[in-house]
Order: C-alpha cells, then sequence, then structure tokens
C-alpha cells in the first residue's frame, strides 16, 4: 500500500514501475491501474489468444486518498460528507 495514491510514495520511495523503469505517472494509482489494464485488454483481445488479466486494487476509500475536489463531485458542496450522505463513517 501507499502512503499517498496521489504522490505513488510509500516512506517517501516511489515504488511506481513499469517493468525495471521507475516512473512518476501523474493521476489517482486506481485510475492509473484501471487504464493500464483497459489498455492491456484491448491490446490482448486483438491477439485473438487466451490471456488472464487480475487487477486487485487496495487503495482506501477514506478523505485522505481523495482531494477536495473528489468530495465536491461525491457530495456537492459539501465536503464534511461522507460519499454516502452521511456525516460519519458506519
Amino acid at each position: 500500500m501507499m502512503d499517498d495514491y496521489w504522490t505513488h510514495l510509500r516512506g517517501g520511495h516511489n515504488f511506481m514501475r513499469r517493468n525495471q523503469e521507475l516512473i512518476e505517472p501523474q493521476g489517482h494509482a486506481t485510475d492509473l491501474f484501471t487504464r493500464w489494464a483497459c489498455d492491456y485488454l484491448a491490446e490482448r483481445a486483438s491477439a485473438g489468444k487466451p490471456f488472464l488479466l487480475y487487477l486487485a486494487y487496495n487503495a482506501r476509500m477514506i478523505r485522505s486518498n481523495l482531494r477536495p475536489s473528489g468530495w465536491q463531485r461525491c457530495n456537492g458542496d459539501n465536503p464534511e460528507s461522507t460519499p454516502s450522505g452521511r456525516n460519519s463513517w458506519p
């Protein structure tokens, strides 16, 4: 797990790689992994051979993982409320 899913750091170190190459992509890790998985699916589908893609997300859905604009998308103008509209988590 990362300390911050926007900067992709854990303990101040970047662990994002594409094969052996260190990368610094922009965006939330979940969005990046999804985009890369979709690209892989499109590539493999055109090959006409069976394949397996397993993608497991590990980002927690808590306030620290969302930018303020994300809360506005979820809650309108109320950043104090949760995505479900309640004022606290269950």
